[in-house]
């Protein structure tokens, strides 16, 4: 394509040894093909293009990029059927070397643009998120909703990244179930509205610890500067193995959903 250039700006195609290769020299046709190699241009060849096949008409820039896989089907589509089906476009060396760039082109953005696809699946969700699809955490999702923001002790956003210093929440939400048992229908029971506040802000805390040294420690601090209890993060039988809770993760953090509403340390 670069030949092309050497010609002047309306992009002629000149005798050349990729002429002969093409067999447009040479070969079959003699002095008559040299002249048709010589006499095509760009100008000549756009307008029967097909629609979705998009070249340059005069400069030698790669073809233009399609926007979306769907595109990029198409203009492949149209393409192979310039070569396959019209023999006329298809004798002619330089229709024969425009085709094939698009098409290289098309398959490298239709690797790219699955690539992106790819990438934007694998993003993982916040903790917000992540607490809202969870149904056997609604309870939890509700009574931190009802929050809100003003208060004596800051309520976390869930969205937000995480701090500046790089530790991320760690949230530790009671299940529904471990609201509905006696012991978590004590722990509501037994505080007024600015300890209720406390209480459920207490099960968040930030921590760059990784989550396989999280569930062996005895306590982390709150974001409330309470100490929570983590022996709810695993089950000690009697042989002294344990069981240890698995967090989900998100893109800010960790969520563990656990079987008891947690009561800080006095």
């Amino acid at each position: 394509v670069a030949m092309a250039g050497e010609a002047g700006t309306e992009g002629k195609w000149k005798t050349s040894r990729l002429a002969e290769l093409l067999g447009q020299k040479g070969g079959k046709g003699g002095a008559a093909g040299s002249e048709q190699v010589q006499g095509w241009s760009w100008a000549s060849f756009v307008p029967r293009l097909p629609p979705s096949v998009h070249l340059p008409a005069v400069s030698l820039q790669l073809p233009s990029m399609p926007s979306s896989l769907a595109e990029a089907k198409q203009m492949a589509v149209d393409g192979v059927a310039l070569l396959s089906n019209d023999k006329a476009l298809a004798d002619n060396a330089g229709i024969i070397v425009a085709v094939v760039c698009t098409l290289l082109a098309l398959l490298i953005t239709a690797v790219y643009l699955c690539r992106s696809s790819q990438a934007k699946k694998k993003v993982k969700p916040s903790l917000q998120e992540l607490l809202e699809s969870e149904p056997e955490l609604s309870v939890f999702h509700g009574y931190w909703h009802a929050l809100g923001n003003a208060g004596p002790w800051d309520r976390p956003n869930l969205a937000a990244p995480p701090m500046t210093d790089g530790r991320p929440i760690v949230l530790f939400a009671p299940t529904n179930d471990a609201f509905k048992s006696p012991a978590g229908q004590r722990a509501i029971m037994s505080v007024d509205a600015q300890g209720w506040r406390k209480l459920l802000i207490s099960h968040c805390a930030f921590s760059s610890l990784p989550s396989e040294d999280l569930v062996l420690r005895d306590t982390c601090e709150s974001c409330t500067g309470a100490m929570l209890p983590l022996d709810c993060l695993r089950d000690t039988f009697s042989d002294g193995s344990a069981k240890l809770l698995q967090p989900m993760v998100a893109r800010n953090g960790l969520l563990y959903k656990v079987p008891v509403v947690i009561q800080p340390l006095k």
